[in-house]
């Protein structure tokens, strides 16, 4: 539930939108993040911030 309420208010603020993906795991599915940079003006910078506003 947090991370898709993260996702969703960066993605409503135009900030990034990291689209939750469901991973097979020994005991069912977990969620993760799932990168996929399609602009090519994406800086490390804003991997950086992307990443420092998960935790």
């Amino acid at each position: 539930e947090d991370y898709r309420e993260w996702t969703y208010e960066n993605h409503r603020k135009g900030f990034a939108l990291v689209t939750p993906t469901k991973w097979r795991t020994t005991s069912g599915f977990e969620t993760v993040s799932r990168f996929c940079f399609i602009n090519p003006d994406t800086t490390e910078a804003d991997i950086e911030a992307i990443l420092n506003s998960m935790v």
